[in-house]
């Protein structure tokens, strides 16, 4: 949007993210991680997944979202938030009530490697669909997600 705004003659080209067999986001930082915070990087996907199940199953209140996937992150004592948020995924405006295209977003401090991951939930009425990256989907009946075969 920011390039169709400043009106810069550009295409940008969105992509799936890619993700590693335990959740991961793929990206160069993980080489900077030690084998103790490679082990618990995969919380950060484990709480945004969490986020995702509690808009699957009702949940409106981006509050009461983002509670969940800051709690996750803070029980493993290796991760460190620097931000939590939920956001209109077409314009990045902040949210207090989820609807249409909810951009989950998370930047955690493993070690001094600073990661960041998110999930696009797609909510129509009583319909919600949940992208999570290349290779995840969100299923019934624990809503957690099951790696694609």
């Amino acid at each position: 949007r920011m390039a169709r705004d400043l009106n810069i003659p550009v295409e940008v080209v969105g992509c799936p993210l890619v993700r590693e067999p335990d959740g991961l986001a793929k990206s160069s930082r993980n080489a900077y991680l030690e084998t103790a915070q490679r082990r618990v990087a995969p919380k950060i996907f484990e709480a945004l997944r969490i986020g995702a199940k509690a808009i699957v199953d009702g949940e409106r209140g981006a509050a009461v979202v983002r509670a969940l996937v800051i709690e996750h992150i803070a029980s493993e004592p290796l991760l460190r938030l620097d931000y939590a948020e939920l956001r209109d995924a077409a314009t990045i405006a902040p949210l207090a009530r989820l609807d249409d295209e909810v951009l989950i977003a998370v930047a955690v401090f493993c070690g001094s490697t600073r990661l960041i991951d998110n999930v696009v939930v797609l909510i129509d009425g009583a319909a919600v669909k949940v992208d999570c990256g290349t290779g995840w989907a969100l299923e019934a009946p624990d809503g957690l997600g099951a790696r694609d075969k």
